[in-house]
């Protein structure tokens, strides 16, 4: 059970600062996590207070905004769409990235159902930025904030939001049922600034063994094919070693970032999670946009 609590929340317009796209277009391509589609994903420049959106080039290429209100519920990522055949799944690496750089207006065209999920991370959205460049914009961001909290939880996990004169997240992942993840029981915080922090950036998503046999029984990936980021059996990391202390904390982290981006006026906020996962970071969200 879900259980939700709040106050009442009053929200303003602030400036925050000026909007941003893509210097120029970028193209990749490569295979989905889940879906092992191969896909091919070409990011525009957009014009000012056009917001991100994403486009299904193989089929009508409706424009799917990344917003709250087009979040289509999944197991293990953050999917976008219009209905669940009409979607792009697995937008959370690169909307964190979008997010950690301010990037407010572009144009995602995708052939295909899931983007390239490359190394697990956001390493290789940084690495096309880097060629792209960044445009500033002369329109203004403007963000809402919000005056009072709002809390979600469940038995084992929950969110909390709070107002905060800047962007940052609280996240303590547990031990798991195994010892290598015990490794990597902390409190990490991410307050975003003008520069990215690498290891969050870099961080790979990971699994259990346990986890991997959910996905494939509901006919996703198969264990062999989970490639593309980490997998932990027994007393090893499959796909290790770690690129740094805790990087699967640290790929929290970015998941939360990428989903809370879908807020998209949202910026002077603190949010803290326990145990926190996409399912319930849209619950929350969905909370607070009814006050925008």
């Amino acid at each position: 059970m879900i259980l939700i609590k709040h106050n009442y929340l009053f929200c303003m317009d602030k400036v925050l600062s000026y909007q941003k796209t893509i210097g120029r277009p970028i193209s990749m391509e490569g295979l989905g996590l889940y879906s092992q589609v191969f896909s091919t994903v070409i990011l525009y420049p957009a014009k000012e207070d056009s917001g991100i959106v994403f486009y299904r080039k193989d089929l009508e290429g409706l424009p799917i905004p990344a917003l709250i209100d087009f979040v289509i519920p999944s197991k293990a990522s953050t999917t976008l769409g219009l209905s669940k055949l009409h979607c792009v799944r697995t937008v959370e690496h690169l909307m964190a990235f979008l997010k950690m750089i301010n990037i407010t207006n572009l144009k995602v065209d995708i052939y295909g159902p899931e983007l390239p999920i490359s190394d697990g991370s956001a390493l290789i959205w940084k690495q096309m930025f880097s060629i792209a460049g960044i445009k500033t914009q002369n329109r203004v961001i403007r963000s809402s904030y919000i005056k009072k909290d709002i809390y979600l939880y469940t038995n084992s996990s929950h969110i909390t939001v709070y107002s905060n004169p800047a962007f940052a997240v609280i996240s303590t992942m547990k031990g798991y049922e195994n010892r290598m993840l015990a490794k990597c029981n902390f409190t990490y915080t991410y307050i975003l600034s003008n520069k990215c922090t690498l290891s969050l950036i870099a961080s790979r998503t990971f699994a259990t063994p346990k986890q991997v046999l959910q996905l494939r029984s509901i006919g996703f990936f198969s264990e062999e094919h989970f490639n593309k980021g980490l997998i932990y059996s027994g007393t090893k990391w499959l796909n290790g070693p770690l690129r740094f202390i805790s990087e699967p904390m640290k790929h929290k982290i970015l998941d939360t970032v990428g989903d809370f981006s879908l807020a998209s006026s949202l910026w002077y906020i603190k949010i803290v999670t326990y145990e926190t996962y996409h399912a319930l970071s849209s619950e929350i969200l969905k909370v607070l946009n009814m006050y925008f």
